[in-house]
């Protein structure tokens, strides 16, 4: 489901604050990417968590809130995003290690996809407190993980949009 494109959400302000995020996340932990790397995967992030809290009638919270992102009506939100173009809910191993560890406290997490076109694709929402029920790990590649998603979408921990 599309929740908006980049343009809508991207400006001066959103651009300096992943600039600085950028920076703090480069010192404490960059696992392995370029200052330019995270400052892109922040600006992302940051445009996703926008569209989200829009999207929900919610808002951003404070970037030293960290356990989540988005406050709604609808509770506390954790936003995720991906460039990667996947039929699947998978991420890489120990880039949901902080979610995982306070999913307890969220209500949801979702997946948004960036596509090509820069449109924000709102591609599944997830039940946190149950979200490591669901998680596989394929024979073929020991650093991703994927969401066994009929399995959760049957026991209604999972919507695909």
């Amino acid at each position: 489901m599309i929740i908006g494109n980049i343009n809508d959400f991207i400006s001066d302000e959103v651009i300096e604050k992943s600039k600085k995020q950028a920076k703090i996340f480069f010192e404490k932990n960059p696992r392995g990417r370029s200052l330019n790397r995270i400052f892109q995967d922040t600006l992302y992030g940051e445009i996703a968590e926008l569209a989200v809290a829009c999207y929900f009638k919610g808002y951003q919270v404070p970037f030293e809130i960290s356990y989540y992102d988005v406050d709604s009506p609808y509770g506390k939100i954790e936003v995720k995003h991906t460039r990667i173009n996947s039929n699947y809910w998978e991420f890489f191993a120990g880039y949901y290690d902080h979610f995982l560890y306070n999913a307890h406290r969220i209500d949801k997490i979702v997946l948004v996809k960036i596509e090509e076109n820069g449109n924000l694709n709102l591609k599944y929402v997830a039940n946190a407190k149950t979200f490591h029920h669901y998680i596989r790990q394929p024979k073929f590649d020991e650093n991703v993980f994927y969401i066994a998603e009929s399995t959760a979408i049957r026991d209604r921990n999972l919507e695909k949009l």
